[in-house]
């Protein structure tokens, strides 16, 4: 065996120390070469050239006949004058009558003014019987067992409910009726769905 050095510290060998020295030259070296390493580079592709337009096709010209200008009709040969007659001679003219006016023509009808029919008061009380049919069967729903189509139906209801209440304030009993009836045939369908649909 050898004697080591006092300066050493117990356990050390003076090849580990060259051979640590030596690996860590070695990935100095390896990474070093990694960074140099040259990598491939791509060149900007070159624009391809201007496209060329293509020229406009010929467009078809037709002519078109020139109006004729008012031509002036053609002139009429001078009628002879009248004789001349002796004024104190000449009977007067008869006396032509007056014309006589068109017979006058009846005034045109006026226009026909709409009114409401007289069942408004009928529609009125049938819209607002459906819109209080569709509230209380949307209260009997349970909205939370509903799927998600059933929502939207729900929520569906609720516009037509809130759209026959405007028609019905615009006093369009008509409209209000329509959208009134098929909130209460939904509200009715709804009801009836079983939870989870």
């Amino acid at each position: 065996m050898r004697s080591m050095p006092a300066n050493h510290p117990p356990g050390a060998s003076g090849r580990l120390g060259g051979g640590v020295r030596l690996l860590a030259l070695l990935l100095l070296a390896v990474a070093a070469g990694a960074c140099a390493k040259p990598q491939a580079r791509t060149l900007a592709p070159l624009p391809p050239p201007p496209l060329d337009t293509p020229a406009p096709e010929p467009r078809l010209i037709i002519p078109v006949p020139a109006e004729p200008e008012d031509v002036p009709p053609p002139p009429t040969t001078a009628a002879a004058p009248a004789p001349k007659r002796d004024p104190s001679t000449a009977k007067p003219p008869p006396a032509t009558p007056p014309p006589t006016p068109p017979p006058a023509s009846p005034p045109p009808d006026p226009q026909p003014v709409l009114q409401p029919t007289p069942n408004m008061g009928q529609l009125e009380t049938e819209a607002r019987n459906l819109l209080a049919s569709a509230n209380h069967n949307l209260t009997r729903v349970q909205v939370w067992t509903l799927g998600d189509q059933g929502i939207a139906n729900w929520k569906y209801v609720r516009y037509l409910i809130a759209a026959a209440q405007r028609a019905l304030d615009l006093k369009s009993f008509d409209y209000a009726k329509q959208v009134a009836g098929k909130a209460a045939r939904l509200a009715a369908q709804l009801v009836k769905t079983r939870p989870g649909e």
